[in-house]
C-alpha cells in the first residue's frame, strides 16, 4: 500500500525514489510494482490534465433518468460522447451519473438537449454545475475513510 502512495503522489518517480520513501531495496519496489501490474491492482499509467488549461473549463455532473431497460447499448453510446469523462450506472433517483466537460454553456446546452436526451430510453436529465473542484484522487486505498488520529491509520 505505502508503493501505491508513493505511486499516487508521482506516478514518473524512479523505482530508486520510491524504494527510498517505502524503506526498501530497489529491487524490493521494483518486483513489488511488478506484482501490483502483474495482479492487475495497477491498471496502467496516465497523465492528469488541467481541465481548464485544455480548454474544457466547465465540467458539470449530469444524472438521466431511464434507459435501465437498455443499459448495455447504452454503455456505448455514452462511451462514444467526447464530452463525458465519467459514467456510473447508480442507485437512488437518478440511473446514471455523468462527469462532462465542455468548453462552454453553449456546448454543455448541446450535450444535454441534443446528444443526453436524445438517447434511447432516457426520459429526463438533472444537471449539476460543479463551482470548484475540492478533493481530486487518482484512487482511495482501504482505511482512508477513518480520520486522521484514528486506531489503524498510520
Amino acid at each position: 500500500m505505502r508503493v501505491l502512495e508513493v505511486l499516487g503522489q508521482d506516478a514518473r518517480a524512479p523505482v530508486a525514489a520510491i524504494a527510498a520513501r517505502v524503506g526498501v531495496s530497489r529491487a524490493t519496489a521494483y518486483n513489488r510494482i511488478g506484482r501490483l501490474e502483474g495482479s492487475g491492482l495497477i491498471k496502467g499509467y496516465t497523465i492528469r490534465v488541467d481541465a481548464a488549461r485544455a480548454g474544457t473549463p466547465v465540467t458539470a455532473i449530469v444524472l438521466l433518468n431511464g434507459g435501465q431497460h437498455s443499459w448495455e447499448p447504452l454503455q456505448q453510446l455514452i462511451a462514444d460522447l467526447p464530452a463525458v469523462q465519467h459514467a456510473f450506472y447508480v442507485t437512488g433517483a437518478a440511473d446514471v451519473a455523468l462527469v462532462v466537460r465542455v468548453a462552454d454553456i453553449e456546448q454543455l446546452r448541446d450535450l444535454i438537449l441534443h446528444q443526453l436526451q436524445q438517447l434511447p430510453g432516457i426520459r429526463g436529465t438533472q444537471t449539476l454545475m460543479v463551482l470548484d473542484e475540492v478533493v481530486d484522487r487518482p484512487f482511495v486505498l482501504p482505511g482512508s475513510a477513518r480520520r486522521p488520529g484514528e486506531p489503524g491509520n498510520g
